[in-house]
């Protein structure tokens, strides 16, 4: 989100970030007609969609906090619709950003880096992980065949460099909309890594909650 004074207003604006992000985890909108739901998402906050595809709200100069607040409500709009979009899981940094938050729950003494340094393979590739968190690395991953495939060309590569034979890797993959195709692709990546579906990590980060209340 980005703000300008322009005359007596402020200027809340998105540069077409949204646009480009609904694009980049493969939500292809095509022309302008096909942005109607997106229109339809945000209208209700005071906010529109503009031709060139950037989101826009004004505000009085000396009320920048209702532009503000329009602002973000129609980004949270925009972010269930993305969810619900064709049935689709939930991908990329959203994704992340919800592991996140149920790892710091469930050990929320350990220190949880974020995109920690790149370990290089046999092949001489550098991978990255979404965390580290107690000793171990964590990646949070959809439930599909493309994500298990890369995940792991990635700990095969790992695991065939002698410096990482005894790496520790814990692999969340995503099974609230496709439990069964979630189970199989844990079963896969459990041969490599420990596997973990997201209900799994919910249920313990709520038990270690619920454990840390009664102490």
């Amino acid at each position: 989100m980005f703000a300008e004074h322009v005359g007596g207003q402020v200027r809340l604006f998105d540069e077409g970030l949204t646009l480009l992000h609904l694009h980049s985890v493969g939500i292809l909108l095509g022309d302008r007609p096909r942005w109607q739901p997106l229109r339809k998402a945000v209208q209700p906050h005071g906010v529109t969609l503009t031709d060139e595809g950037v989101l826009e709200a004004w505000a009085p100069l000396a009320e920048p906090g209702v532009g503000f607040a329009r602002f973000t409500s129609a980004l949270l709009s925009l972010a269930a619709w993305e969810r619900e979009h064709q049935g689709l899981p939930m991908h990329g940094d959203w994704l992340v950003e919800e592991a996140k938050l149920y790892l710091r729950a469930w050990k929320p003494a350990a220190e949880l880096v974020e995109k920690p340094e790149p370990l290089r393979g046999l092949s001489g590739r550098r991978h990255g992980f979404d965390f580290s968190l107690d000793g171990e690395y964590v990646d949070a991953i959809s439930a599909n065949g493309n994500s298990t495939g890369a995940e792991l060309r990635k700990l095969v590569d790992l695991k065939h460099n002698p410096e990482h034979r005894d790496l520790q890797v814990r692999v969340i993959v995503d099974d609230r909309r496709v439990p069964d195709a979630a189970a199989e692709e844990v079963s896969i990546l459990g041969r490599f890594a420990k596997a973990w579906t997201m209900s799994g990590l919910m249920v313990a980060a709520t038990r270690r909650g619920a454990t840390a209340a009664m102490q």
